[in-house]
């Protein structure tokens, strides 16, 4: 499913006729019903089950939030503006609510990024008191440059960048980004976030197995105050599959692991192992069934589906779900 917000309008609702008529992917349509917009744009779509019309204002953060667990939509294409230049100049205030905040709060309700494939719409806006990132070619960063850590809201998140662009005093735009590195979580990153770069100068800091767990005080070389930091064992927890999609009936995903090579340019490893699915029917995820293999039928009825890898000492990795009806 994709999200179209503003799909009543003139250009909306061209869009949302025309890929009804090429795709089966259903539609989430978003219109606040201003004047610019109307349903008979849609008629020919009544009765249509891959059309859900939700009447609403993309500035509403909570029905956003609902729209987006409830479906799960792949692809958002945001359409929902103000455009006629006269109003603009009777009404400026209407046009800075819709276009400015009503961008904003569709920015900050999508979920992070995509994890396994380039992701070319989001950036990082990072502020470098004292020092500066470079681009890479692309064959660069596959084989492991331009590597950071991101403090997101489901802790640490490895991230790797392509093109580094100086837009202001030690104001930088990272874009061209691959998300999850490493077995990390992908998720947003709140502002004033704090960044890492693994650049070569920073250190491991080694922790025994008697002091996982337990609060410690760690000091900088030359610092006179400590932080005190807690670590958790995620040894041997399972990273998080990748490449989750539905197809035919069948959901299949691909196994990533410390022991598969994480380079595009190698063959892929062995995609077997122990995992976890479940399915949400319409009223949330079920209880979860285990599979050897990459692949699970999908029931009818079912909305969404989940998937974790299940580790060697039975711990389940992060969960990836997807709306059901994604290519």
């Amino acid at each position: 499913m994709i999200l179209v917000t503003g799909g009543a309008g003139f250009i909306g609702s061209n869009f949302v006729l025309d890929w009804l008529a090429r795709h089966d992917e259903p539609v989430l349509n978003l219109d606040a019903l201003t004047y610019a917009a109307s349903p008979a744009n849609l008629a020919a779509l009544q009765g249509d089950a891959r059309h859900v019309f939700v009447h609403g204002d993309v500035r509403d953060r909570p029905l956003l939030d609902k729209l987006l667990a409830t479906h799960r939509p792949r692809a958002v294409l945001h359409l929902a503006a103000e455009s006629h230049v006269d109003r603009s100049i009777a009404g400026p205030a209407t046009f800075i609510g819709s276009n400015v905040l009503g961008t904003g709060t569709l920015l900050e309700a999508v979920p992070a990024g995509p994890v396994g494939r380039w992701d070319r719409a989001n950036t990082l806006h990072v502020e470098v008191p004292d020092g500066a990132f470079a681009s890479l070619p692309e064959g660069q960063v596959l084989s492991g440059g331009n590597l950071l850590l991101l403090e997101t809201e489901a802790g640490w998140e490895m991230v790797q960048f392509r093109t580094a662009a100086l837009t202001g005093p030690e104001e930088w735009i990272l874009s061209g980004l691959l998300r999850g590195q490493q077995g990390s979580v992908s998720a947003a990153a709140p502002a004033g976030a704090r960044v890492l770069l693994l650049d070569g100068s920073d250190a491991v800091a080694a922790v025994s197995a008697d002091e996982i767990g337990s609060e410690l005080t760690w000091r900088a070389a030359g610092a006179d105050d400590g932080t005190v930091l807690a670590f958790e064992d995620r040894g041997g927890l399972p990273w998080p599959v990748a490449h989750l999609q539905a197809a035919d009936g069948t959901l299949s995903w691909t196994r990533r692991g410390a022991d598969l090579p994480e380079s595009w340019a190698l063959p892929e490893g062995d995609n077997t192992g122990r995992f976890a699915v479940s399915f949400d029917m319409g009223s949330g995820f079920g209880d979860a069934a285990g599979v050897a293999e990459a692949a699970a039928t999908i029931p009818s009825g079912a909305v969404a589906a989940r998937v974790a890898e299940i580790g060697a000492d039975g711990r389940i990795g992060p969960w990836v779900s997807i709306g059901l009806g994604t290519p």
